[in-house]
């Protein structure tokens, strides 16, 4: 059911694969539950769930923060994720080399912290949740996809996703990948990531420098990562998404806006930036759910009855750090996620 340029379309259907992803990938591995800065004093919580199941992120009276409901849970960065396995790999070795998309976020920061604490908007879609995770780190669909929007919001990054771009694609460790769009990023110029410049940011760039000196003007040049943390934690570069499976062919996915501490400035801007792209009158968020519909609709008529993923699949390489990874609008992450859901299946 699981090739290497292809995958079976019951794959996305069959409400009894369904709970068994349940059952090996949600209830047994580590999941993304919540931000420690949306609990930021003793005693707060807030209800989330790990697929079916409900849990509680909380602070605790001592300042540490918890997940009620679950056997172990761990944070990097304040991201918070929990797992239902008493036993098993501990969350770094769950991350392995996706700890550096975390500190490439952290970095941005002036004081090292990240905030997820402006509220989530949820969106539901009638799809299998395996369609939003292959999504999320597909570099192909943007430039007809969202045709619409990157006609009327020109900018530096508008050839991000062409085939003329520098930015790459990547498998990391334990079904974690990454659009490399860093390349993308340092061509366009400073701030080009939001759409800015150092100009239009004076106050946001006198902190970067005061905390990091000249390393500052790398991580701003450098910008966040394009990274989907399997199985539900997706960060967008500017917003964090958080994929929430409800049955086999329903799914919400939450989305906020990424903010960073001691950066006032930036922060307005990342949030504006949000509301205009997966907002409710976003023009972002809208294409991809009817993508996504659309081919929940077709994997259920099984006609194409296999799924191909062989875009790139004879020009990947072997990165510096031994990563397989091909060109931006190459389908190396989407082998990779059913590389890694092949293994955990099996």
């Amino acid at each position: 059911m699981i090739e290497d340029s292809r995958v079976h379309g019951s794959l996305y259907t069959d409400p009894q694969i369904y709970a068994e992803e349940l059952r090996r990938i949600w209830y047994r591995g580590w999941v993304f539950v919540g931000h420690d800065s949306e609990i930021p004093a003793p005693g707060d919580a807030i209800r989330r769930a790990i697929a079916h199941r409900p849990v509680t992120l909380l602070r605790r009276s001592d300042g540490t923060v918890d997940i009620d409901g679950v056997a172990r849970a761990d944070s990097i960065h304040g991201f918070v994720f929990g797992s239902f396995a008493a036993d098993g790999p501990g969350l770094d070795e769950h991350l392995g080399d996706a700890t550096a998309v975390f500190d490439q976020i952290a970095r941005l920061s002036p004081t090292g912290k990240v905030r997820l604490d402006c509220g989530w908007l949820e969106h539901e879609v009638n799809a299998n949740w395996k369609l939003l995770v292959e999504n999320e780190v597909d570099g192909y669909h943007p430039t007809f996809v969202h045709g619409s929007i990157f006609s009327v919001a020109r900018g530096p990054l508008t050839g991000l996703f062409d085939g003329r771009s520098v930015a790459g694609a990547r498998a990391l460790d334990q079904g974690h990948t990454e659009l490399v769009v860093a390349p993308q990023f340092r061509q366009a110029g400073p701030l080009s990531w939001v759409s800015a410049t150092p100009a239009q940011m004076p106050e946001y760039m006198q902190r970067m420098h005061d905390a990091y000196g000249e390393r500052a003007d790398e991580y701003i040049l450098e910008g966040p990562p394009h990274a989907m943390i399997f199985p539900n934690l997706f960060i967008a570069e500017i917003q964090v998404f958080v994929i929430a499976p409800c049955a086999v062919d329903r799914t919400v996915q939450l989305v906020t806006a990424l903010q960073l501490d001691d950066a006032a400035e930036l922060n307005s801007k990342l949030f504006r930036n949000t509301m205009g792209s997966v907002g409710p009158a976003g023009l972002l968020l809208a294409d991809d759910a009817e993508m996504y519909e659309r081919n929940q609709r077709g994997v259920t008529a099984r006609h194409p009855e296999w799924l191909d993923l062989s875009r790139g699949l004879g020009r990947e390489y072997r990165d510096a750090d031994g990563h397989l990874a091909g060109h931006v609008t190459d389908e190396v992450t989407q082998r990779a996620i059913w590389r890694h859901y092949r293994q955990v299946m099996a």
